[in-house]
Order: structure tokens, then C-alpha cells, then sequence
């Protein structure tokens, strides 16, 4: 049971900082608030509380994460396409050259 929460701890936190550095890579504020997740893993690991509490807190961590993830795609698609140049026909496999060996 202890190795199981410490992987809810270690895999909830993990994901949440990876959602901020991308938002922070992007010039955008934190879109995943670390104390809700730390809140749902506490309410994970506590007995009787799981049950109720556990489930709706981490509710409100995958509503935060997803929408945050879609802002990021949505921020990447509109940059994407005005920054890729059209890949002619003999570029190579995917656009990339690979040098003669």
C-alpha cells in the first residue's frame, strides 16, 4: 500500500509540473494548480475519504490538466502553421535529409 502512494503522489505531482513547464515554456501562466493535486492525492490515500472525496478532487485535477492541454495545443497550432515551411519533393522521408555517410 505505501509503494501504491507514493506512485499517486510521484505520477500525480510529476504530470502537473511537466503541464506548467510547457505552459511556462509558452509565455503562459500555470494552468494546473499544485496544491489541487497535492489535495487530491491526500484525499486518495486516506481511507475512508477516497471513497467520496477522492474521486471529485481528482475530477477537478483532470478538468485543470485537460483544458490546460488544450490551450497549449490550440497556442502550438496556431504558431505551427506560421512558422513551417512547405516540404518539397525530394527532401527525404517526413521533410528531413540525412547526410551521406
Amino acid at each position: 500500500m505505501l509503494v501504491l502512494s507514493a506512485w499517486i503522489f510521484w505520477n500525480g505531482l510529476r504530470l502537473c509540473d511537466r503541464v506548467n513547464l510547457q505552459c511556462r515554456l509558452r509565455g503562459m501562466p500555470d494552468g494546473v494548480p499544485r496544491g489541487l493535486v497535492i489535495a487530491a492525492c491526500v484525499a486518495r490515500v486516506i481511507p475512508y475519504i477516497q471513497l467520496l472525496a477522492g474521486p471529485i478532487t481528482w475530477l477537478f485535477v483532470a478538468i485543470a490538466m485537460q483544458r490546460t492541454v488544450n490551450r497549449i495545443v490550440e497556442l502550438d497550432a496556431r504558431t505551427t502553421s506560421e512558422r513551417v515551411a512547405p516540404v518539397d519533393a525530394g527532401a527525404g522521408v517526413f521533410g528531413v535529409r540525412f547526410p551521406a555517410v
